[in-house]
């Protein structure tokens, strides 16, 4: 069980107790007997509680010696009730279900997070209806790039001579890893001109945020090129694997 399972486990545990009663706290011992959650390391428990809390999404009470209590926030709620309802809509919409289902398979094996996260901004771009929310689906592409880059991207896929890429040198990482595994020109020349379309498309995003011409179209084409060039990307991974 990975980080990001034992995370989604918390919360939904945490949430069950919400529902039964909004301001109950569970204590962590409590927590650790919990189905699914049983077995458990304490330390393995701490460091989880510790992100769940910086994130914002759970309020902790520690006491001297380890031991804590806490319960599920608002932003927590709706971070479980997101992503039931997201899960359950992914894939019946018609323009580009076949495209989101085929990255969201390869997404699972590597980057099961990467997942959830683009099912909530799927969610958001179809039931937003004012440019500040496409300004929001296209900020959220934008990090969601940012975070695949870092996925995909080693430290030792730099080549010689070169300075190790920033946070926002995407370009950079994407290069300099289907370099390492062995991508022709053709494919990075395809993936660099993609990821050019969709930066491209956030900064006009957010340029127009309040300008009534900014409409569903175009966040729907930042998502679309970035859910593009990430599926090229791990084709291209997967074929030297």
């Amino acid at each position: 069980m990975d980080e990001d399972e034992i995370r989604w486990l918390i919360l939904e545990k945490l949430h069950m107790e919400y529902l039964k009663d909004s301001y109950r706290y569970v204590m962590k011992d409590n927590l650790l007997q919990a189905p699914g959650i049983l077995g458990l390391a304490e330390n393995v428990m701490d460091r989880n509680i510790k992100y769940l809390e910086q994130k914002g999404l759970i309020d902790v009470r520690r006491y001297v010696g380890g031991g804590f209590m806490t319960r599920i926030n608002a932003f927590g709620v709706d971070a479980i009730e997101h992503k039931k309802d997201a899960r359950s809509a992914a894939g019946t919409r018609g323009s580009g279900a076949v495209l989101e289902k085929e990255l969201d398979r390869q997404l699972l094996d590597r980057f099961p997070s990467l997942v959830d996260e683009l099912v909530v901004t799927r969610e958001q771009l179809a039931k937003g209806d004012k440019p500040i929310h496409f300004q929001s689906v296209a900020m959220a592409c934008r990090n969601h790039f940012y975070d695949f880059a870092d996925a995909v991207y080693r430290p030792e896929f730099l080549p010689e001579g070169e300075e190790p890429p920033s946070r926002n040198q995407v370009k950079r990482k994407v290069r300099f890893t289907l370099m390492a595994v062995g991508g022709g020109h053709a494919e990075r020349d395809l993936v660099e001109s993609t990821i050019d379309q969709f930066e491209a498309l956030v900064v006009y995003i957010h340029k127009e945020a309040h300008d009534k011409s900014t409409d569903r179209s175009c966040a729907a084409a930042c998502l679309a090129d970035l859910e593009t060039a990430m599926l090229i990307i791990l084709h291209e991974i997967a074929k030297k694997r």
